[in-house]
């Protein structure tokens, strides 16, 4: 699975929205995608009023356009050695693109200093 990227949801939440660098999502690259982050992503987007439908979209887009992970029981007790650092939803994220030996792409800088993490 080493060929995919993990990208945390502020990558694609600035995509879907217009803000920020979107040359790294534009990019032919696989990419895969916490199940925890399409929740993350269409909170946010009804936060920011998008429509129902809309929203519905996207999230078919999104698991056409990435390897959906999900998060089991070895994921969420490997979580813990982030848990200090991160908030629940961030430990769990990064977690899953470390138990699946996977870089991750993020904006956030509460990931800087945790291995195998890329800043865009």
């Amino acid at each position: 699975m080493a060929d995919y990227y993990l990208a945390d949801s502020c990558l694609w939440l600035d995509y879907l929205t217009g803000k920020g660098k979107k040359e790294f999502l534009d990019q032919e690259i696989p990419l895969a995608l916490s199940a925890l982050s399409l929740f993350e992503i269409a909170k946010k987007l009804k936060e920011f009023n998008f429509p129902f439908k809309k929203i519905q979209y996207i999230l078919r887009y999104l698991q056409e356009y990435n390897l959906i992970l999900n998060v089991d029981s070895a994921i969420s007790i490997h979580a813990i050695n982030f848990s200090e650092k991160l908030g629940a939803i961030d430990a769990l994220l990064y977690a899953t693109a470390s138990a699946n030996e996977l870089p991750f792409f993020t904006r956030d800088n509460d990931f800087r200093g945790l291995p195998n993490t890329h800043f865009i």
